[in-house]
């Protein structure tokens, strides 16, 4: 660790110096030439900046991976966005510091001061992958805590680290951080484990606990239409304004009214800011505070392309409910939260067998108890699968009620729930449809390091965390 940030501190340096003004860089060392040449000679000078040249680009070259994935150990041969090579850094760097003397090696000193801010442009500039520090997406269950790390966006987005840590019961209640301290603390163990340095975080709040409205206002130029929505926002969220904070994202035009549509989203003060307190508390700076419905929308356009107009139903079960969303052509239609989850299969286990919630949780997930066939789980766990299937039956019956018995073409599940053995094909059996549990890495980059044994057993545990990880602050 200590190693790759010294590397990272001389890369800023020699990025340091490409910043400064080629003339005035030139001029200070043809200033500084004699120095070199009447201390040392024209021979020891030479001699000096071969061995550090050997020096440097031995260090960084142990440190940049080649565009092929392997470390290499020529200079020539490792490069950087394909076109700067380590050589062409290091005679750069070494250049100014032999030729330029003291005013350089000065120079040098000072702008280790500098702050990564100030060099974080230029860096991102020449090395927009291998050393965009990118973001931390955060995912505060009510039972656990699920982090992925990525760099960059889009098609280029890549998974470069992912964990999980389980939170104490009642850490989290009711849609709302209880104990500020236990979490923020869970936070800094995940982080500080998987050696995170990156503490721009996106996260997002629970669904239910979300005021969604859809609103019509007049079509109008966007600071107009902004000035309307802030007007009107209290005709559409049963909270005072004051008490909440609002956000809006425009859907577009009404082809048959040429009324802008639009989604109010409102969240009470009290709970958006329990999550900000823990995540600041461990260190970390919240960048976005996103929903979990839209998370797991977005999670599922960057890996599936469902047919034009096709109905499909997101169904993501967490620890304490699930929620259900409707997509029809790309576009969320409904969204719905359901009082059933994982807790409460975990709960009944525990109840009917006598054991404890961390045996019971074990139980769920594998189908083995022992002591008890495979038959006596199952018969406890289709008590609370009928109620989950009851519920969900219950949601899309208002969905249909409002689109004209649309049918649905598809039911994508996600949350940790939704590799309990069977529950798949009793939602596909109750509702006439094909049912996949999702891949939210099916379509995105994954990083060497990134323990491939972990994605695969949490992967749908991991959704909401990939679709918070596409975000990036200032997009809608």
């Amino acid at each position: 660790m200590r190693k790759n940030r010294n590397f990272i501190y001389n890369i800023e340096n020699i990025l340091y110096f490409l910043e400064m003004d080629i003339t005035r860089v030139r001029r200070a060392a043809n200033d500084n030439s004699r120095y070199f040449s009447v201390t040392y000679g024209n021979d020891d000078a030479n001699t000096l900046l071969s061995a550090r040249k050997k020096r440097v680009g031995n260090a960084i070259n142990q440190f940049i991976p080649s565009t092929n994935g392997e470390r290499k150990g020529d200079g020539d041969k490792a490069r950087i966005c394909g076109t700067l090579s380590v050589k062409h850094l290091t005679n750069w760097f070494l250049y100014y510091i032999v030729s330029a003397g003291n005013t350089c090696i000065k120079t040098l000193m000072a702008s280790l001061n500098e702050t990564l801010e100030r060099l974080a442009g230029p860096l991102t500039a020449l090395v927009p992958f291998e050393w965009d520090k990118g973001y931390l997406s955060l995912d505060i269950g009510s039972s656990s805590i699920k982090m992925v790390k990525v760099r960059g966006q889009g098609a280029g987005l890549k998974i470069t680290n992912a964990g999980m840590i389980p939170l104490p019961p009642d850490a989290v209640r009711n849609h709302c951080v209880q104990d500020i301290d236990q979490v923020s603390q869970a936070i800094r163990t995940l982080v500080e484990e998987h050696g995170v340095r990156t503490r721009e975080v996106v996260a997002a709040v629970p669904g239910p606990a979300v005021i969604i409205k859809p609103a019509s206002f007049p079509a109008q130029d966007p600071a107009a239409l902004e000035e309307t929505i802030l007007f009107e926002a209290g005709n559409f969220i049963p909270e005072s304004l004051d008490n909440v904070n609002l956000d809006y994202q425009v859907l577009g035009r009404d082809p048959a009214t040429g009324n802008t549509d639009v989604l109010l989203v409102a969240v009470r003060k009290d709970i958006i800011n329990s999550y900000l307190a823990a995540m600041s508390e461990a260190g970390l700076t919240p960048t976005i505070m996103d929903v979990d419905y839209f998370a797991v929308e977005n999670m599922f356009e960057a890996n599936y392309s469902p047919d034009p107009g096709e109905v499909v139903a997101l169904i993501n079960i967490g620890a304490g409910y699930a929620s259900l969303t409707i997509l029809k052509g790309g576009r969320s239609s409904f969204t719905g939260d359901i009082a059933v989850g994982g807790e409460q299969f975990t709960a009944l286990l525990a109840q009917e067998f006598g054991i404890g919630r961390e045996q019971a949780e074990t139980a769920k997930i594998s189908g083995l108890l022992e002591g008890y066939d495979q038959e006596d789980i199952d018969r406890v766990l289709s008590v609370t699968s009928e109620q989950l299937l009851d519920e969900i039956q219950r949601s899309l019956s208002f969905f249909w009620t409002a689109s004209a018995e649309e049918p649905i073409g598809a039911v994508y599940l996600s949350g940790g729930t939704a590799q309990l053995p069977g529950l798949a094909s009793a939602i596909g059996a109750r509702l006439q449809v094909p049912v996949e549990i999702v891949n939210p890495f099916r379509s995105v980059n994954i990083g060497r390091q990134v323990d491939a044994e972990f994605l695969s057993q949490h992967a749908p545990s991991l959704a909401v965390s990939v679709g918070l990880a596409t975000r990036r602050p200032g997009d809608k």
